[in-house]
Formats: structure tokens, C-alpha cells, sequence
């Protein structure tokens, strides 16, 4: 079996978790700077994946976040 060393385990974690922050963040200024105009649609996950450089698990990760905090 191919197993990944703890180090490496942990540094993927860490690059997810900062790639889920990034697009949180992104995605908040661009409602808060009115690029998302309240009551609009959002862009779809693989648009929005593509314009912050992420994949759409993160997007979609990001949006359940927002969800559930009430921001969008």
C-alpha cells in the first residue's frame, strides 16, 4: 500500500484548509462589495472554482459554511 508520510497528511491539510479560508474570504468581500448583489444568484460552483482557483468540493465547503452562518 502507498501511504502518505504524517508530514506530508499534514501539509495537505493545511493547503486545503487554507484554499477553504481564501475562498470564504473571496466569496464574502465579493457579496460585501456588492459584486453579488443581495437577492441576485450566485455564480455556479465550477464558475466560482474557477475564478478563485479552487476545486468545487472547497466551493461548496465554503458556501455550506456561509449557509449556516447566515450570510448568504
Amino acid at each position: 500500500m502507498n501511504y502518505l508520510s504524517n508530514s506530508r497528511q499534514i501539509s495537505l491539510v493545511k493547503q486545503s484548509l487554507e484554499s477553504l479560508n481564501n475562498c470564504l474570504e473571496q466569496i464574502e468581500y465579493n457579496i460585501e462589495s456588492g459584486k453579488y448583489g443581495e437577492g441576485d444568484r450566485l455564480p455556479s460552483e465550477r464558475t466560482l472554482a474557477e475564478e478563485y482557483g479552487v476545486q468545487r468540493g472547497t466551493v461548496r465547503s465554503a458556501l455550506r459554511i456561509l449557509l449556516d452562518k447566515g450570510f448568504v
